[in-house]
């Protein structure tokens, strides 16, 4: 009986662990207070935007792709996103917003 009690002591504070981690990671860790930031300053870019616009309103990029043969650039930002989807933003060979993805809130 000692043994189970001391088996389920374990269980619990390992499972207690494990919450405290995903509650910490989902909405308290760094990452994730950048995550809402950008979520926050997304809501302010719009189609037709220059890329120094873009710039100036979420800060230097996560990442840049460039996309097909085209001179077109994607810009990424983290996002406050459980499925790690990343707030894309599309520059057009002209140096200006054509696309913006922002990935729901859950």
């Amino acid at each position: 009986m000692k043994k189970f009690k001391n088996i389920l002591l374990i269980s619990v504070v390992i499972i207690g662990v494990i919450i405290i981690y995903i509650v910490y990671d989902g909405h308290f860790s760094p990452s994730a207070r950048i995550g809402k930031e950008n979520m926050k300053k997304s809501e302010k870019l719009k189609i037709g935007m220059t890329e120094n616009d873009l710039i100036n309103i979420m800060g230097k990029t996560d990442a840049t792709n460039q996309e097909g043969t085209t001179n077109d650039k994607i810009y990424k930002y983290h996002s406050d996103n459980v499925d790690y989807l990343e707030i894309e933003v599309h520059v057009d060979s002209t140096g200006k917003i054509d696309k913006v993805f922002i990935p729901k809130e859950e």
